[in-house]
């Protein structure tokens, strides 16, 4: 062996042992073009490349192990080899290859004296019967895991044994103890003295038990902690899994563009390593799609779901019913919740889908036994989140049993306990069936603030679909209360406008001054917005709402306030200074007034003006013609809206 190979053999040791995984990797990999790794340096090459997501090579470099400990006749490394290979083809869907290579390792180990890699394979033959359902033989291979790695004094097999113990027992029901069993293990994987294998497998799967149960805070917590694990250990398959997970907890706080970034960069991750997984991946990224109401979007995650092996019921379901196919949904709903390998746990998350479904579809009976079933399932786990649902569908059913009392009574529960989650979406529909249970009892000013509350809640999180629902039932009520017909929705330019610093005004000028100048302010712009046929729909303060048919309009309208109030300052020494903001958009028109999401843009992008400036959206430029100059186009991050909105300064 030359030095230059023999010094990159012995700083990837170096490397391997400090976990700086990418330079181990290239220098193992020099050292083996040079002259052939042993078999216990092909091993460690192998994770490397595992955790810089070289996955395919990752593969390959076991196989290159496997065949050397055989060849040095090295049974239970040869053993421990092949387990590993076979959990990869497990992940990728090759299930004959990995049952193969399981049945490999268990004849290597049958002569052999107890040993970790016998810990290892009942820990793998424990996962199989789990995802099997065989309960039993799942139990009994996770004890025997445990066991075997205490009385070997293997800490990473012991602490496997004991993750894969407490799945069972919260698939039998016993959740205390489901739970003490996976505190057990995190504890061992926080401390840091298990490997990077045991501690990631560890960690993703308690987030996933979790989340199966509904029991959200926890899950936060963890796939926080999670996220530092990553970090600290510059691992990259994990952070697929934990991405996704992270994203469904941000879902579940209603932050469904952050959700969706991390759900799309966790597929990426993960279709290059574990097929199977991306599909779960995609479900979640359909379940996002939904809330958002991009329906196509979602279909389309549904679709590639499936091609990977990975069957989105749950996603398929609830987007039957956003397409009025009731039915449909609860055909696949109840598929979900009967083929679901992991249903016992997940049930929490289903069930409320499946009353809202039943109802929908007219079966009236399914979902009051779905009721029942739910808040079973609660009260056994007894957890905020599914309490909360359970108390949300028993108010759903009073109400659609015309019992509007109990059902304000369950509705607002719930309510509460999704206000003190921060789970902002659930907050918001079940304000809306709370405003439907209000107008049932006649108590339209009741339904109406919840409905406000629950539309100004679905236009900030960007839920289409849900805004519009509770716009058409706002505007139904507002025809109700005044006698007449109802809104309309209507496309104007908006425009706000105000007096830049008006409390240092009133303060260096005084009250009588203050006032005397703006009564002058207030004419000066009433003539100009009457000038270009402005609307105006309101005036608080030093500030006015005014609304006008086209955009040029308004343009014209913004470009003459700036230029009278500047020839002021010029002919006679001082104009207060003024932002004006301008947006183009649909809002629904109640009598005189607007509201919608396009007035609450139109307020935030002149709050986003400076002194003796316009600022406009793009689609005020769009709606516009040509003649109008414009600079410094940004994006801009405004208070209550999801999304950015691109804003630019109209020259005057």
């Amino acid at each position: 062996m030359d030095e230059v190979s023999s010094d990159a053999l012995v700083q990837g040791r170096d490397a391997y042992r400090r976990h700086d995984w990418d330079s181990a990797y290239q220098l193992f990999k020099s050292r083996d073009a040079s002259q052939p790794l042993a078999p216990e340096d092909l091993e460690r090459l192998s994770w490397a490349a595992y955790w810089t997501a070289r996955y395919a090579e990752a593969l390959d470099l076991l196989e290159r192990a496997g065949r050397g400990y055989g060849e040095v006749g090295d049974s239970r490394a040869e053993a421990r080899v092949a387990l590993h290979q076979a959990r990869f083809h497990f992940e990728q869907s090759n299930a004959a290859v990995a049952a193969g290579l399981g049945a490999r390792a268990g004849n290597l180990l049958a002569d052999e004296p107890e040993c970790a890699e016998q810990g290892l394979l009942a820990w793998s033959v424990a996962a199989m019967a789990l995802s099997q359902g065989n309960l039993e033989a799942a139990r009994e291979q996770a004890e025997r895991a445990r066991e075997i790695g205490r009385r070997v004094g293997d800490r990473d097999v012991e602490a496997m044994g004991l993750l894969w113990l407490g799945h069972v027992y919260l698939f039998e029901g016993r959740v205390a103890e489901g739970i003490a069993l996976h505190d057990e293990a995190t504890a061992a994987a926080t401390s840091g003295e298990l490997g990077p294998f045991a501690s990631g497998a560890i960690y993703c799967s308690v987030i996933v038990a979790c989340r199966n149960r509904a029991d959200w805070r926890r899950a936060a917590e963890w796939t926080e902690r999670a996220d530092r694990w990553c970090d600290r250990e510059s691992v990259a398959f994990f952070p697929g899994l934990c991405r996704v997970h992270h994203g469904e907890v941000l879902r579940f706080r209603g932050k469904f563009q952050d959700a969706e970034r991390d759900v799309l960069e966790g597929r990426d991750l993960l279709l290059a390593s574990s097929p199977r997984m991306a599909g779960m991946a995609l479900q979640e990224l359909a379940e996002i799609r939904l809330c958002i109401g991009d329906l196509e979007g979602a279909e389309e995650a549904c679709r590639h779901a499936l091609e990977l092996g990975f069957d989105p019921q749950a996603a398929l379901a609830r987007l039957h019913l956003a397409r009025g196919d009731a039915k449909g949904a609860l055909a696949a709903i109840e598929r979900a919740l009967a083929d679901d390998p992991f249903s016992a746990e997940s049930h929490a998350i289903l069930l409320p889908a499946k009353v809202s479904i039943a109802l929908a579809a007219g079966e009236t009976e399914a979902a009051r036994e779905t009721v029942a079933e739910l808040e079973a399932v609660a009260a056994e786990l007894d957890t905020p989140a599914p309490l909360a649902a359970a108390a949300r569908a028993r108010g759903e059913l009073e109400l659609s049993e015309g019992r509007g009392e109990p059902a304000i009574a369950q509705l607002r529960r719930a309510w509460k306990a999704w206000c003190e989650l921060d789970a902002s979406y659930d907050a918001a529909q079940t304000q809306f069936l709370l405003a439907t249970a209000y107008e049932s009892e006649g108590d339209l000013g009741a339904a109406t603030m919840e409905l406000e509350s629950a539309l100004s809640s679905f236009e900030r999180l960007g839920a289409k679909i849900d805004a519009r629902r509770a716009s058409e039932l706002l505007a139904s009520l507002a025809a109700r209360s005044s006698g007449g017909s109802p809104p309309t929705r209507l496309t104007k330019t908006f425009m706000f406008t105000d007096i830049v610093d008006s409390t240092k005004l009133v303060e260096l000028l005084g009250d009588e001054a203050w006032d005397k100048l703006q009564r002058w302010h207030h004419r000066t712009l009433r003539s100009c917005f009457k000038s270009h046929n402005g609307e105006e729909v309101s005036q608080e303060g030093d500030g006015f709402f005014i609304t006008f048919s086209t955009a040029d309009a308004a343009l014209d309208c913004a470009i003459a306030i700036q230029r009278a109030l500047a020839t002021h300052r010029t002919e006679h020494g001082f104009a207060p200074r003024v932002r004006i903001g301008l947006h183009t958009a649909e809002a629904l028109q109640r009598g005189s007034d607007y509201a919608g999401k396009g007035v609450h843009t139109a307020a935030r992008v002149a709050g986003a003006g400076g002194a003796d400036e316009i600022l406009a959206s793009r689609a005020v430029l769009v709606a516009a013609s040509d003649r109008f100059s414009c600079a410094d186009e940004r994006q801009l991050e405004l208070k209550g809206l999801a999304s950015p909105i691109a804003v630019m300064r109209i020259k005057w």
